[in-house]
């Protein structure tokens, strides 16, 4: 082999084996860590909604500027859609829909909507009337708007607001759930007693992973406005603990960085192929 594809296979195999190496032992618990009570910061403004109609689906931050790698995840199934719709709604131009997104939006925990140009941005402004407000300028000659519906990354539920969660597939303008100021994924809550029927709604899409348990009994899911998760509460005051494990996508990257390497080692035969290649032609 000649030197410089040995150097460059020599390369190949050092970077992708603590790739591999690494994903095979966080598969286990997923790339999202356990944060055992840890409430939100203080001043947590939420998530940030960027839309995009010029370029397709909008984004949906933690912060304003994502970190390097994170804007290249892939989101959960159904995702893609629920926040393209929110984007049509927000963007229409009819009052009742565009308050109708910023709820949807506030329901994913989207505390801060980017609206790129100045004239997108007073229609936008126009038609949602107060459930927004001007919060500054965006980069692209737009505005930033804070929500004031609440957006907390879990809100409780009632009743009748639970039954409309599971009824219609966004939110109302008018609706008020309470929200609870924790971090997803992982979340320990005490609820009081209440009326049957009440819910945990999480700004998070259901997909496999998610988990429940009450009172350390395992619970199922539900879901609400647009396939999130949502977890039913009994009607006695209970201890409700919520997490998430990513093996399935974890473990699919760890099989794909595998087969990376494999791939790269056959490329490369071993120096007794060579010798017994070379003794078959003389």
């Amino acid at each position: 082999m000649p030197a410089p594809r040995r150097l460059l296979g020599g390369v190949a195999l050092v970077a992708l084996l603590p790739l591999v190496v690494g994903t095979l032992f966080t598969a286990r618990s997923g790339p999202l860590r356990p944060v055992p009570d840890a409430p939100a910061p203080a001043g947590d403004i939420g998530y940030w909604l960027k839309l995009r109609p010029d370029s397709g689906v909008p984004r949906l931050t933690p912060e304003r500027r994502a970190h390097l790698g994170s804007a290249s995840l892939p989101p959960a199934p159904g995702a893609l859609a629920a926040l393209s719709e929110i984007q049509a709604d927000l963007l229409s131009g009819e009052s009742r829909r565009v308050r109708s997104g910023v709820a949807g939006a506030a329901s994913r925990g989207a505390g801060r909507i980017v609206v790129p140009g100045a004239s997108r941005s007073a229609r936008f402004a126009e038609s949602a009337g107060e459930t927004v407000a001007v919060a500054g300028e965006s980069r692209h000659g737009g505005k930033v708007f804070r929500v004031r519906l609440p957006h907390t990354p879990v809100t409780l539920l009632g009743p009748a607001l639970a039954r409309n969660a599971r009824e219609d597939v966004s939110p109302r303008p008018r609706a008020r759930p309470i929200g609870i100021s924790t971090r997803l994924p992982h979340v320990t809550i005490r609820v009081s007693r209440g009326g049957p029927g009440r819910v945990l709604l999480l700004a998070a899409q259901r997909e496999p992973g998610w988990w429940a348990r009450i009172d350390g009994e395992s619970v199922g899911l539900a879901t609400g406005w647009g396939e999130q998760v949502a977890v039913p509460l009994p009607e006695t005051a209970s201890q409700v603990r919520i997490g998430f494990t990513a093996v399935p996508r974890t473990s699919l990257l760890a099989l794909q960085a595998a087969a990376i390497l494999f791939t790269l080692i056959g490329a490369f035969p071993g120096r007794g192929r060579r010798r017994r290649d070379d003794s078959t032609q003389r």
